[in-house]
């Protein structure tokens, strides 16, 4: 009897527990009528399933994971699930967790903490928190106050993806105040979420050297933004009434990249984001808020993304003490590169320009910083500050390549090299010209060109009435890159030179119907002009290209449910892939759709409730790297009205 009992004994043992589903409902009806309890119950591999309903009051704020591989989720949406923090704790907090442990799907707001108003990640804490939102929480202190929405330490790296952080705010009574929206170390991954109308304020200054830095974003480490909006945020440098008191410096209105680190900003839209500097007393030796960088402030690599309608305002007091200055109405860049951007309509002012200096407008550069194929244009200051500006030392030699630099409000150009550039006022360098780029009339800034230009908002190639004289005229050393042919073998200048949607070359007639061998620049013959092309770029040939890197990054993340039917597939391309393959359905593995260049996939509507397969594997001239497979499941149908 006794080997009898420890038979079955062992055979329980040796069977895994069924991961379970816990309810919870403040109105009853469920396992728990609050988060902690249920979480406190789970164990790993568990889903807490938390009902429609606001979550108040104790066991619905300072909710701690614990260091367990669970989901926490919504059962329709964050528009309908929210914890409400009222004030009195943060939202979450995660302790030594990894990347099983996911928050899905809650709003979390009215959160209130020194650091991390409404998400805390802890060190080594690398969770998912995937459709969320963080509205009007705030990180509060006499010294400094970090994330006003999340705060992500030193040695954590969690993934953010599909999230609005809103309404957030870092604010500091006698201190600095970074990251009114977030503020991210390690190598943090920010994924197509909206990081909007948040600050970071430094309320009064005193000691020099104060920052209100990142309204959006705080960065160190190297974290990576991918197809994120940053908009309508602010860093303020507090004004300061004590006598003598100095004005708070304001850096990274939209983004602050620490020099510890180097944000990586891909495929993004950086706009409408303030730096204002403080102000100082007034009185004898006090100095005013400089602003740095209204829309990205430091290091970082920015590449495919715009960077538009962003300011800023040096602090300035009415009296004659020494203005605060204002660099980089858009970026403020120590390390670069910059790439394939759009930087328009940004500005810079201070108050009086009473000893106070204006330098780029559009962007500032300090170090030996490459701008390459960008379109810079429409930005301004009443002072003239130079739209593209170098700083002036012996160890910064910044070099712009390939851009086009056009109707700016000031000097367009200043203590740069520029090489290769369409630039409207006479400058310095081989290659540049000086003529109108003639960009497209819908404020997408493509090339016109008779042979074909990239219409966006219908996905189709149009037609124009005259050329840019931008087209091919870029480097001829350059690497084309995708440029879609006839090419004409050369890179085209500004920001979609060397990309799919890069205009075409015209030679004067209709574009050829059929490729004619041994015709590299596409104008339908095969001579000397062909020759020298491939003269310049015989080298080149000599060796493949390295094997594309894997796809990553994919929206719908992998595991991701109650997705729209609706929805497009996207991801981030591998280094040195040209084309992709498309695998896609609800079987695995997924049958093969397509080879396209868009990193954009379109299924059409997709059923309800159903789990789909898909894969992308890389491509180029030298082979190819299969990718892994990813899966989704849509959604239910949305409740009646």
């Amino acid at each position: 009897m006794k080997k009898l009992i420890l038979f079955y004994v062992c055979l329980f043992l040796a069977v895994p527990c069924q991961a379970r589903i816990i309810t919870i409902d403040d109105d009853g009806h469920a396992d728990f009528n609050n988060i902690q309890a249920a979480i406190d119950d789970a164990n790993d591999g568990d889903t807490v399933l938390v009902a429609d309903g606001i979550y108040t009051g104790p066991g619905n704020r300072g909710i701690l994971f614990h260091d367990k591989a669970i989901t926490v989720r919504s059962e329709n949406g964050p528009e309908n699930c929210m914890v409400d923090c009222e004030y009195l704790n943060r939202g979450f907090t995660f302790h030594y967790v990894d990347a099983n442990s996911i928050l899905r799907g809650i709003t979390i707001q009215r959160g209130n903490y020194n650091r991390g108003g409404g998400i805390y990640c802890s060190e080594t804490s690398s969770p998912i928190i995937e459709n969320c939102i963080i509205a009007g929480c705030r990180a509060t202190s006499n010294i400094t106050a970090y994330g006003g929405g999340i705060y992500c330490s030193e040695t954590s790296s969690p993934i953010i993806e599909n999230c609005v952080i809103t309404g957030c705010r870092a604010t500091s009574s006698n201190s600095s105040a970074i990251g009114g929206g977030i503020y991210c170390s390690g190598s943090t991954i920010i994924e197509n979420c909206e990081i909007s109308y948040n600050i970071a304020e430094v309320l009064q200054s005193g000691s020099p050297g104060l920052v209100a830095g990142g309204g959006g974003i705080y960065c160190e480490g190297s974290p990576t933004l991918i197809r994120c909006t940053v908009a309508y945020n602010q860093a303020i440098g507090g004004d300061d009434i004590h006598l003598g008191g100095n004005g708070a410096n304001a850096y990274g209105g939209g983004i602050y990249a620490h020099a510890y680190g180097d944000v990586t900003v891909i495929d993004c839209v950086i706009t409408e984001n303030m730096a204002s500097g403080g102000a100082a007393d007034g009185s004898a030796y006090s100095q005013n808020g400089n602003a740095c960088g209204g829309g990205i402030y430091g290091k970082a690599t920015v590449r495919n993304s715009k960077i538009s309608y962003n300011r800023v305002e040096g602090g300035g007091d009415y009296i004659f003490r020494p203005e605060g200055n204002a660099y980089g109405g858009g970026i403020y860049c120590l390390s670069g590169p910059i790439t394939n951007c759009l930087v328009v309509g940004n500005g810079a002012e201070v108050w009086s320009g009473v000893w106070a200096e204006v330098r780029g407008t559009g962007i500032y550069l300090e170090g030996d910083i490459v701008v390459d194929k960008c379109t810079i244009l429409h930005n301004e200051s009443y002072e003239g500050g130079a739209s593209v500006d170098g700083q002036t030392s012996s160890t910064s030699h910044p070099t712009i390549t390939n851009s086009i630099i056009w109707d700016n409000n000031g000097p367009d150009v200043s203590n740069c090299t520029a090489e290769y550039c369409c630039i409207e006022d006479v400058y310095p360098g081989t290659g540049n010209i000086h003529v109108d780029p003639f960009f497209s009339d819908d404020y997408d800034y493509h090339l016109k060109s008779q042979a074909g230009r990239w219409n966006p908002n219908t996905e189709s190639w149009f037609t124009d009435a005259v050329t840019s004289p931008c087209i091919d005229a870029g480097d001829p050393l350059s690497p084309i890159g995708q440029e879609a042919f006839p090419n004409g073998g050369i890179i085209n200048m500004g920001a979609y030179g060397g990309t799919v949607e890069a205009s075409k070359s015209y030679f004067g007639q209709p574009v050829c119907v059929t490729i004619v061998a041994g015709d590299v620049n596409g104008d339908c013959k095969v001579n000397f002009l062909d020759f020298r092309l491939m003269s310049l770029h015989w080298l080149e040939g000599l060796t493949l290209p390295p094997l594309p890197g894997q796809a990553s990054f994919p929206y719908p993340a992998d595991g991701a449910i109650a997705i729209s039917p609706s929805a497009n597939l996207t991801w981030t391309a591998g280094s040195d892939a040209t084309s992709h393959d498309v695998f896609f359905g609800n079987n695995n593995p997924p049958p093969f759709m397509c080879n396209q260049t868009s990193t954009t996939f379109e299924p059409g509507t997709m059923a309800l409730q159903t789990t789909y397969y898909w894969r992308i594997d890389e491509v180029n001239s030298s082979g190819k790297t299969t990718g892994p497979v990813w899966s989704f499941t849509t959604g239910p149908p949305p409740p009646p009205e």
